[in-house]
């Protein structure tokens, strides 16, 4: 099964919405809090996969680069983007009022 576009913001909304709660959670406890609600069990499973190579201290950028066929390239750059400079939340935000801006804007094709 796959994770469709849609399932992708609406994780993303979600995860956006428990970042910007002021409950000094931890990153971790914020992440966790979005699997239980997440409908789509092979995403679920990723979301997992993903908490446990938190907990295992990757990044969360590294963590999902784990998982490309969810999260593509120019997801985890804007994640990694917001790693760096501390702002996770921004770029999230960002996705959420622009999703076009986050797809790649061409494809390589590998040669023949």
């Amino acid at each position: 099964m796959q994770v469709t576009a849609e399932e992708l913001r609406d994780w993303t909304r979600d995860f956006y919405n428990v970042l910007m709660e002021p409950n000094g959670s931890s990153l971790l406890d914020l992440f966790s809090s979005t699997i239980a609600k997440q409908p789509n069990h092979h995403f679920q499973r990723v979301l997992m996969e993903v908490r446990d190579a938190l907990m295992a201290g990757h990044s969360l950028s590294g963590a999902m680069s784990q998982h490309p066929d969810v999260f593509n390239a120019t997801y985890i750059t804007i994640i990694r983007y917001g790693e760096i400079y501390g702002e996770v939340d921004l770029t999230l935000q960002r996705f959420l009022e622009r999703p076009e801006d986050m797809q790649p804007r061409c494809q390589v094709r590998p040669p023949q």
